[in-house]
């Protein structure tokens, strides 16, 4: 259980990353604008040492800059949580730099900079949890190291500013922590969900096997049967194509019951639909158990002349099993009986009906002439 939440939540991970990826972009480049832009205050508030903070700014905008192109580069893409964490880093870094250039009480308003950049590493470029932390707290111990080395700093604005600073990390941390948590349950709710679908969907299919499959030989059942040859019998009167049918049935199985078991029949039969299927694969047709011993094959845009060699291929085939009938008196291996019909002529008067009736009666020709043949017909 452990292992799977874990791996869901490094699932949840790079999804995240996957998907906020385009947005963090974005929202560096704003940023690195925006911190240029900063250069206008820096004027205002630095004069004399505007020059010293001007070049400061740019050279950080520069670095960072340079920073954020990494992820634009596919090698680097996986990375950018890292990178942009180092970002966020360096623009506080940054400001702090500047901040020394300046003299008391102008030193202390640059501390208000650094709480946009921390807000920033908190909410605007996607960071997750952990790299948004280490941004935020990294600012703040370098500011920290600064302000406890400035003597002319009052110990007032010290505790004000750091309370500030630790207020902004609290807030941004439990914001994140927070937010963080609910995009994780949602995620989890969304995979499983989507297992549930799956699962329904793989259900559904099982489902629909089992409702269009014969149970024992797993090839179709006489309901799939049924729909194909309604189906292929409008499609045949529509293109005026021929359609065969050919029904088998084995001969003598009653007697081959009787004397090797029901478990060995049912192995027969098993054995004969995989012949039938086999040979039915890369036609158009359909093999399907017509019920008991009784078999049927659909075959669309067969004529009476293709059709007859099929079952010729299908004869040789059974006689390749070499299953063994002990009481037939026909040969020593189990054999089977077919009705041929063929719709090539009369398409205005063909249904399911007449197609079938007209196959059993060939079948019933077939076996009232001895057995172990195949009885033709047109329709």
């Amino acid at each position: 259980m452990r292992k799977n939440r874990k791996k869901l939540y490094s699932d949840f991970l790079q999804n995240y990353n996957d998907e906020n990826l385009q947005a963090a972009k974005k929202s560096a480049v704003f940023a690195t604008a925006f911190y240029l832009l900063f250069s206008l205050l820096d004027a205002y508030l630095a004069y004399p040492n505007y020059t010293q903070i001007v070049y400061t700014r740019v050279l950080f905008t520069s670095v960072l800059s340079l920073i954020i192109s990494l992820v634009y580069f596919e090698s680097f893409k996986k990375y950018w949580q890292a990178i942009y964490c180092i970002f966020v880093i360096l623009a506080g870094l940054g400001v702090i730099i500047m901040s020394t250039y300046l003299k008391c009480p102008i030193k202390t308003l640059y501390a208000q900079g650094l709480l946009l950049v921390i807000f920033y590493g908190y909410t605007m470029n996607r960071l997750l949890l952990i790299p948004a932390t280490i941004a935020g707290i990294t600012i703040s111990l370098f500011f920290t190291i600064v302000l406890f080395n400035t003597p002319e700093i009052t110990p007032s604005a010290i505790i004000t500013s750091l309370f500030f600073q630790a207020a902004a990390n609290m807030f941004g941390i439990f914001n994140l922590s927070y937010h963080q948590r609910i995009l994780f349950k949602e995620y989890s709710l969304k995979i499983k969900d989507t297992q549930r679908a799956r699962n329904l969907i793989s259900l559904n299919k099982k489902l629909k096997n089992l409702a269009s499959t014969d149970g024992l030989t797993n090839i179709a059942n006489r309901r799939v049967f049924d729909e194909t040859l309604d189906s292929e019998i409008e499609n045949s009167i529509r293109c005026k194509a021929p359609l065969s049918l050919i029904m088998l049935d084995i001969d003598y199985f009653k007697l081959y019951n009787d004397y090797y078991g029901h478990v060995q029949g049912d192995d027969c039969l098993k054995k004969i639909a995989k012949l039938l299927q086999a040979h039915t694969k890369g036609t158009e047709g359909l093999a399907a158990r017509f019920g008991g011993e009784e078999f049927t094959i659909l075959l669309p845009n067969y004529g009476q002349q293709k059709c007859i060699i099929f079952v010729d291929e299908i004869i040789k085939g059974l006689t390749s099993l070499q299953m063994e009938n002990h009481d037939s008196n026909l040969s020593k291996y189990v054999t089977a009986s077919y009705g041929v019909v063929t719709a090539c002529e009369n398409y205005h008067n063909l249904s399911a009906k007449s197609l079938v009736t007209s196959a059993d009666s060939c079948l019933y020709e077939a076996k009232e002439n001895g057995r172990n043949q195949f009885v033709t017909a047109k329709i």
